[in-house]
């Protein structure tokens, strides 16, 4: 018996979001509530919650809920993590529906995740449906220095960085 192609790619999507949450939010505690939450068109959203020690985002049927310890609470910075992570998963998991898209937006797929979390967490643009055609500069600077950063010359190492400047759009 052969798994749907949809529930497959669900799933699939769904353990990208669970290895982000618990990459980038160590100290807080990961709950998955099966059939609780029901977003508009099934799409990964980060629900208002009145407790600042709780953050909730809810895909299709499921709800994620992340809860700071003690009196711990999410810090703004925090809250823009959840929604760069939230955007890049939904901007992947379109490409991945529609295979134009895909073949337009094929950076999406390269290089690590973890530097479109970082780049969305800066400018958040190019991930969202307005803005299909945009490119993640930031993340492509960072896979660049990530390279660079293993090169040598004259066995010794390079010392490279990144300098973001404000502009049009400084978040």
């Amino acid at each position: 018996m052969s798994t749907p192609p949809a529930l497959a790619l669900n799933a699939f999507y769904e353990g990208i979001l669970q290895a982000a949450l618990r990459q980038f939010f160590r100290r807080a505690s990961l709950t998955i509530e099966p059939g609780t939450a029901q977003t508009p068109e099934g799409l990964l959203a980060i629900e208002p919650s009145a407790e600042p020690q709780t953050l909730c985002l809810s895909w299709g049927a499921t709800r994620y809920t992340l809860r700071m310890p003690g009196r711990g609470t999410f810090t703004p910075h925090q809250i823009r993590m959840a929604r760069a992570i939230v955007a890049v998963i939904r901007a992947r998991y379109r490409a991945t529906l529609n295979p134009e898209l895909a073949a337009e937006r094929g950076e999406l797929f390269r290089g690590p995740i973890e530097d479109r979390y970082v780049g969305a967490f800066f400018d958040e643009r190019p991930y969202t449906e307005t803005q299909e055609g945009a490119v993640d500069r930031i993340a492509s600077i960072i896979e660049l220095l990530r390279g660079a950063a293993l090169s040598t010359y004259e066995n010794r190492p390079i010392s490279t960085g990144m300098l973001l400047l404000g502009g049009d759009y400084d978040p």
